[in-house]
C-alpha cells in the first residue's frame, strides 16, 4: 500500500475515534434532573407564573366546564373552560386553589414564606356583555370585560382578600411586594385616554401610592425583590420602551443601555442585579440579553443564537432565559429557492423545510460567564425539548416551558450534585 494512502487511512481512523470520544463525553457545566409539571404551557389558561425557594410553583390552569355550562367566548364560540389558580409541590403535585369570589383567576406570585398572590376576575359572561377588544366599537375579537378584580393572599392558614377593585384596570403584570403590598401599573385608574401612567404600590395602610414613570403612558413592573426594589419597562415621552429600576432612595430610574432601540428589564435579585433584553437602533434584528449592576451594563454571550432574552436572575448570579436561531441549512436553502433555476424544487424544499429547517428555540442558562443550552444539560431528558426558562431560585431550581413527546408542557429542573 502506498505510504500516502496509508497515511490518509490512518488520519481518517484517528478523526473517527476523536469524533466518537467527543460524542460520548458528557457535557460540561451544571446538570439537571427534569420533572413534568403536567401543565400545558401553550394553552391560554395554562401558565407557570413563579417559583419560590422551596421549589413550590404557582400559575393558572384550565378547569373544564360541563357542556351545559359553557359560556360565550372569543369569536362567538363557547368557552369550554375557566382558569383557576394552582400550587404545585413535589409532595402533592398540582392543587387547585379555587376561587373565593370570581369566576376565573390565576396565581401571579409566591414568596419565600409560601404566601401566594391570586388575582380573581369577575366577568359578566352573558352575550350582551361580551364586548370587542378595545371596548364598544373597538377592534379585534369579542371577549368578556371584567367587572372587578379581587386580590387574594393564600397561605398555609387559609385565604383572605386584601383588595377589591371595581375600576377598569388595564392589568398587565402585578407582583407581591413586602408586607402584602401590591405592585402594578396604574392604567385605568385615571381618566380613559390619559397621557401618563404611573407605577403603583398598594398597601392596606396607605392605599395606592404613585412611584412615578418615565414620561410616557405605560409602566410594566416585571420583578420585585425583598428590599422593595422594582424592575420593569416603561414608555418614555418619545414613546420608546426603556428598562427601569425603582428604589426607595432614588425612585424611578431609566437604565436603558446606550445605542439600543428598546430595552426590557425582566428579572431582579436581592443584590440589585437586573437582567433583561434589548434591540438595537439600527433595526429590530435580534433581541440581546444584558446584565445591569451598579450603573454598569454588560451584554451576555449569545453564541449562535440570533434572538436571546434573559428572564430571571437569582442571588448567586445564575441567569435563565431563552433563545432561538435558524440552522445554517435553512439560510442556504432559502437563498437557493430564490434562484430562478431552482423554481422546480421550491415545493419539495418547502415541504422538507417544515420539519428540518424551522427556527429552533432553546431554554438557556448563563453561569460564571458561560452560556449553556439546557437541552444539553439534562441527565434524564429523553423526549424533552426545552424552549424557555422563566424563573430560577437561589437553590438553582428552574421552571420553564417545552415539549415532552411532542406535547407542550411546563417543567421543573433540579440541579444534580
Amino acid at each position: 500500500m502506498p505510504k500516502r494512502i496509508a497515511f490518509l487511512l490512518s488520519a481518517i481512523v484517528a478523526l473517527g475515534a476523536l469524533a466518537l470520544l467527543l460524542l460520548s463525553s458528557p457535557p460540561s457545566g451544571p446538570r439537571y434532573r427534569i420533572t413534568d409539571l403536567q401543565i400545558g404551557a401553550s394553552r391560554v389558561a395554562d401558565q407557570v407564573a413563579d417559583l419560590n425557594e422551596r421549589g413550590e410553583v404557582v400559575g393558572g390552569m384550565a378547569v373544564p366546564l360541563p357542556v351545559e355550562s359553557a359560556t360565550p367566548s372569543e369569536g362567538g364560540r363557547r368557552r369550554s373552560y375557566v382558569t383557576h389558580p394552582f400550587l404545585w409541590t413535589r409532595e402533592s403535585g398540582i392543587r387547585d386553589l379555587g376561587l373565593l369570589e370570581g369566576n376565573s383567576g390565576s396565581a401571579r406570585d409566591i414568596d419565600e414564606r409560601g404566601r401566594i398572590l391570586v388575582v380573581e376576575h369577575h366577568q359578566d359572561l352573558s352575550p350582551s356583555a361580551v364586548q370587542p377588544y378595545g371596548g364598544p366599537g373597538g377592534y379585534g375579537t369579542p371577549r368578556p370585560q371584567p367587572i372587578k378584580r379581587t386580590y387574594v393572599i393564600h397561605s398555609a392558614t387559609g385565604a383572605h382578600i386584601i383588595l377589591t377593585e371595581t375600576r377598569a384596570i388595564s392589568l398587565g403584570q402585578v407582583a407581591l411586594g413586602p408586607n402584602e403590598t401590591l405592585l402594578m401599573p396604574a392604567s385605568g385608574l385615571t381618566t380613559v385616554g390619559t397621557q401618563s401612567e404611573d407605577l403603583l404600590r398598594w398597601s392596606a395602610e396607605k392605599g395606592y401610592e404613585s412611584l412615578g414613570n418615565l414620561g410616557g403612558n405605560q409602566v410594566i413592573p416585571e420583578s420585585a425583590n425583598e428590599n422593595g426594589w422594582i424592575a420593569g419597562y416603561a414608555l418614555t415621552a418619545s414613546r420608546e420602551q426603556h428598562a427601569f429600576i425603582w428604589t426607595p432612595v432614588q425612585g424611578m430610574r431609566d437604565i436603558h443601555p446606550t445605542d439600543e432601540r428598546i430595552s426590557h428589564a425582566q428579572g431582579l435579585n436581592n443584590r440589585g442585579q437586573v437582567v433583561g433584553f434589548s434591540w438595537s437602533r439600527g433595526g429590530w434584528g435580534g433581541s440581546k440579553p444584558f446584565l445591569w449592576e451598579k450603573e454598569t451594563y454588560t451584554p451576555l454571550p449569545v453564541e449562535h443564537f440570533e434572538r436571546c432574552e434573559a428572564q430571571d436572575i437569582n442571588d448567586p448570579g445564575e441567569i435563565v432565559g431563552g433563545g432561538s436561531y435558524r440552522p445554517a441549512t435553512q439560510r442556504i436553502l432559502t437563498a437557493l429557492m430564490q434562484r430562478p433555476w431552482a423554481a422546480w424544487a421550491v415545493p419539495w424544499l418547502e415541504d422538507w423545510g417544515e420539519n428540518w429547517l424551522e427556527e429552533r428555540a432553546s431554554a438557556l442558562l448563563w453561569k460564571d460567564g458561560e452560556l449553556y443550552d439546557l437541552n444539553n444539560q439534562l441527565v434524564d431528558g429523553d423526549d424533552w425539548v426545552l424552549w424557555s426558562a422563566r424563573h430560577i431560585n437561589n437553590k438553582g431550581q428552574i421552571v420553564g416551558e417545552g415539549t415532552f413527546q411532542g406535547n407542550t408542557r411546563s417543567f421543573l429542573l433540579d440541579p444534580v450534585e
